[in-house]
């Protein structure tokens, strides 16, 4: 917990000399969910994509952190938008995997009770 409390400091010195620097504000809201800031966190990947739009791993994160909640479809959106940015971000083909093996596994459930 200590090492992300130290990098919010890095981050939040980061912004104020430069409140534009995407990888900045990315790179706060992992930390911040990392310690479970998770509302925070999502603004901060926010704040990096009204910055960049194509900021794929940005886009990424906030898939990750969404799937995490089980905001699956947003999640989904988030991944699919990484992997326009970038065909070959892997980390984004594994999560887009992660929220169809999800979205199966509901309907699976749901279907049980129809």
């Amino acid at each position: 917990m200590g090492k992300y409390l130290e990098a919010l400091k890095c981050f939040d010195n980061a912004l104020r000399m430069n409140p534009q620097y995407a990888s900045a504000w990315m790179n706060k809201g992992i930390s911040l969910a990392n310690l479970g800031y998770i509302r925070e966190a999502l603004k901060c990947f926010d704040k990096a994509i009204e910055i960049n739009q194509n900021f794929a791993q940005a886009w990424y994160n906030k898939g990750l952190v969404l799937f995490n909640l089980g905001k699956i479809n947003e999640s989904l959106s988030c991944a699919n938008r990484a992997l326009e940015i970038n065909p070959k971000y892997e980390n984004a083909k594994k999560l887009k995997e992660m929220c169809k093996g999800r979205v199966q596994i509901r309907n699976k459930i749901s279907g049980n009770f129809t």
